[in-house]
């Protein structure tokens, strides 16, 4: 929450007794580093300092006596020692942006939206840190590997003393959980700490996880679920698809947000006139992302024409992929995960991306695959499907081509549109890259996002003052 700190002092007794301290220094507590300085080593270390002290009146309930965002009311009970009032500096407002893991390298919006933020200060904190090209020193992880009683206790209870410790002592203004998955490991924590909480809903939080087989995990799920859903002050759903999933499991309308994943507008948007590769897929090889629908369209095209393909992502279907390619002769380029800046330049060199997602039978689902929007950012038109969120970045025939899920042979033909007519293609290409400079544009997108942070943090306080 935010809290106005109202200091008055009577400077003739106490300027040279207490000097003044900078904001820089009083905002880290001991045994955190300051962004850019290096991690956190051993958390359970810290020392209990409290960088921004609050009155507490009763067990996670803070005594704001002014608020920046609510009306200005006067605490009668404070009374200045002097005439002369010192205004301390002003803070930009924290959040904690939480996820299980800090960072997967599929989770490169969790990244971007860090590192575009402007008026908010963001902290990523996880239970773990894991390894990937998008993990920054400054990353805070509570627990190691090796703690795997603690790690597995946090993780059935959502409880831990470690993360409450943190929230205690860093006092951020609004806790951003990515996944109903891990936010339901900090829910408790937040709301006890009186700190509210934003969750964003990416897919397969909303739509395979309450769909598990087993009866027993599944009635867990969906209880788990339901208090997220319940619990948060406000849910982001990254497309209108997974709002619907959301509001079916019981989420309340009023408080869920649609926000589209923002992703960087590369300066460079011409169209290619000599591709390298004709088609290219990124993605994780798992069944929603129908990467044998792709399989099996590009060996009905291949019957008329030598296609150029090259297939970026890891998974556990990725060696029963190449099986099938080598069964069909097909000769592809499968290069497993690559960062960030490698696939933007793939991109680049490349005629269309396929994207045929669909939903998989446990029930996982897209939201809106951020590869997508990356692609038509780089000028490149998709062939996709009617599936979740992704009608909602490709437009049918204007910036790329749609079909059924799971349809190969009109998937083939889509392809085949696109490959064989170099005119067709850049029509779409530029109208591709003019939608996603409008719509999809990160530094634009989080900006709305920090929008929805005030909104979120005002309206929590205003209610707790």
């Amino acid at each position: 929450m935010l809290i106005a700190v109202e200091a008055i002092v009577n400077t003739s007794a106490t300027s040279a007794a207490q000097p003044r301290v900078s904001p820089k220094t009083s905002a880290v507590p001991v045994g955190v580093e300051a962004p850019g300085r290096g991690s956190v080593k051993n958390f359970h270390h810290l020392r209990d300092i409290d960088p921004y002290p609050r009155t507490r009146t009763g067990r996670g309930t803070p005594s704001v006596a002014k608020s920046p965002l609510c009306s200005d009311h006067a605490d009668p009970r404070r009374q200045p020692v002097s005439s002369e009032v010192v205004t301390p500096p002003q803070r930009s407002p924290k959040v904690v942006v939480w996820n299980w893991r800090a960072i997967a390298p599929s989770e490169t919006f969790v990244r971007n939206q860090l590192r575009y933020l402007r008026t908010w200060d963001g902290h990523l904190v996880a239970a773990l840190r894991q390894r990937s090209w998008l993990t920054d020193d400054t990353d805070v992880a509570l627990y190691e590997q090796r703690e795997r009683l603690r790690l597995r206790m946090f993780d059935r209870t959502g409880r831990s003393a470690r993360l409450r410790k943190y929230l205690k002592q860093t006092q951020p203004d609004l806790v951003h959980a990515h996944f109903a998955t891990s936010a339901r490991t900090l829910m408790a924590s937040a709301k006890a700490a009186g700190i509210p909480v934003l969750v964003t809903l990416h897919g397969w939080d909303v739509t395979a996880w309450p769909a598990v087989r087993l009866p027993l995990k599944r009635m867990l799920a969906r209880w788990r679920l339901k208090c997220v859903l319940r619990d948060a002050d406000r849910l982001i759903a990254v497309s209108s698809a997974i709002a619907d999933a959301a509001v079916r499991w019981g989420a309340d309308p009023s408080k869920i947000v649609v926000h589209h994943i923002g992703v960087e507008i590369p300066l460079d948007q011409s169209f290619v006139e000599n591709p390298r590769w004709d088609v290219i897929f990124v993605g994780r090889f798992v069944e929603k992302k129908g990467i044998d629908t792709l399989i099996e369209a590009l060996h009905l095209l291949n019957a008329h024409s030598r296609v150029r393909a090259v297939l970026v992502g890891d998974g556990p279907l990725l060696e029963t992929m190449k099986n099938r390619a080598d069964l069909y002769g097909l000769e592809l380029d499968f290069l497993g995960a690559q960062p960030a800046n490698v696939v933007r330049r793939l991109l680049r060199e490349s005629a269309v991306l396929a994207a045929p997602s669909r939903t998989a039978e446990d029930g996982d689902a897209e939201g809106l695959p951020t590869t997508v929007v990356e692609a038509a950012a780089a000028g490149l038109p998709v062939v996709a499907t009617y599936h979740s969120g992704i009608p909602e970045a490709v437009v049918h025939g204007e910036t790329g081509l749609l079909s059924a899920e799971g349809d190969e042979r009109e998937l083939s033909r889509n392809l085949h549109r696109l490959v064989s007519s170099p005119e067709e293609r850049r029509r779409m290409s530029l109208a591709a890259a003019t939608r996603a400079r409008q719509q999809f544009d990160v530094r634009n997108q989080t900006r709305e996002l920090e929008r929805i942070y005030d909104d979120v943090a005002r309206i929590v306080v205003c209610v707790n003052s």
